[in-house]
């Protein structure tokens, strides 16, 4: 059975667009939440919250792979990236930042845990680690680019730019 066939393409694009899509708010989000009046500990309890939520549905969203599938929760877990943007755009005050973060953290669980278990099941049991470093490649390709990408956006369309871009390479990455 090979290992790259189109479906395995298809969702290491769908990794690679989704992380893209996480990590263009690396470097902005701080400064999104100083824009909005927040101090140094409003970016780290902003920054914190996401990955808290993240952590803390992980084992509830690995549950509802197992019972209702992996693809229904890889593409919630795409949605809720496209339309968390436009959460943030809304966003009047550091709470109300705060609970887009936990809704965001769980697109990012839902989508992590079903694009691996995906990736486990779609590939042969004798080349498991290359498909997880293909995974890897994927989600890592996003990060070495989207970062400055991210502040190239800032800088010439303000966080509205940002917030686009990121709806957009989620809503791609459902697809």
């Amino acid at each position: 059975m090979p290992l790259y066939t189109r479906n395995m393409l298809i969702l290491l694009t769908s990794i690679c667009l989704f992380f893209s899509s996480f990590y263009l708010l690396l470097p902005t989000l701080p400064l999104y939440v100083q824009g909005m009046g927040g101090d140094q500990s409003h970016v780290g309890i902003i920054i914190g919250v996401f990955t808290l939520s993240s952590v803390l549905f992980r084992p509830i969203a690995g549950k509802f792979t197992d019972i209702y599938g992996r693809k229904i929760f890889l593409i919630t877990g795409a949605v809720i990236f496209f339309v968390s943007p436009f959460f943030y755009y809304r966003a009047s005050a550091i709470f109300t930042l705060f609970l887009v973060r936990i809704f965001h953290g769980l697109g990012i669980a839902a989508f992590t845990v079903s694009s691996v278990t995906l990736i486990a099941d779609m590939s042969p049991l004798g080349r498991r680690g290359e498909a997880f470093g293909a995974f890897g490649l994927s989600a890592m390709i996003a990060l070495s680019g989207s970062p400055a990408v991210g502040t190239w956006l800032l800088t010439h369309f303000s966080f509205t730019g940002v917030f686009a871009a990121e709806a957009l390479l989620a809503g791609a990455s459902v697809f």
